[in-house]
């Protein structure tokens, strides 16, 4: 009683002063419950190796090749250059173009007087020529009267825009080729 009478003496408001504290220790705790997401899922990174430095990934809405993995962050160099923080516990979905290396990427034809299976054969050759491994060539979805050739093939690293570039290569060879392919 002795303190409280000289607190309230000094014209200080006891409870309004443990009203701030308490607001003020609710802040640290959410900051804490942050910070301890971010370790969790860094250590999760580490142990299940599912990224490290050198690999190309999509992570946390950015794209680009993994410089550091560290408990809290990870840091990526876009395509422009630039090093991109992204700490840990924002990732939610990881894409590892780095790993498996199957490439695969999708020509789109008309069905419309086209000999599917002369197609196919070419799309094959075009890719060993383009010094593909492993192809393996197939019609996946048909719809409105166009049809996805699907290509796959062994690939080191195959990247969106590694695939983009070989995807191009393809068409412009099937095109010499006589081949009207459509939509782009």
């Amino acid at each position: 009683m002795v303190v409280t009478d000289q607190i309230n003496t000094a014209n200080i408001d006891l409870t309004t002063l443990l009203g701030a504290a308490g607001i003020a220790g609710i802040a640290v705790a959410l900051g804490a419950q942050t910070l301890i997401k971010d370790w969790l899922a860094g250590f999760f990174l580490l142990a299940e190796n599912q990224m490290a430095v050198d690999d190309y990934v999509a992570a946390a809405g950015v794209e680009g090749l993994v410089v550091a993995v560290g408990l809290r962050t990870s840091r990526l160099r876009d395509a422009r250059g630039r090093i991109v923080i992204v700490p840990n516990g924002q990732i939610t979905a990881l894409t590892n173009y780095s790993r498996g290396g199957l490439g695969s990427v999708e020509i789109g034809i008309p069905l419309k007087e086209i000999e599917v299976a002369a197609l196919v054969r070419d799309v094959r050759l075009c890719a060993v020529e383009e010094g593909l491994h492993d192809v393996s060539v197939q019609l996946g979805k048909v719809e409105n009267g166009y049809g996805w050739v699907v290509v796959q093939f062994q690939y080191i690293r195959p990247t969106p825009d590694a695939m983009s570039l070989i995807r191009l290569t393809l068409v412009a060879a099937l095109q010499k080729r006589g081949w009207r392919l459509s939509p782009p």
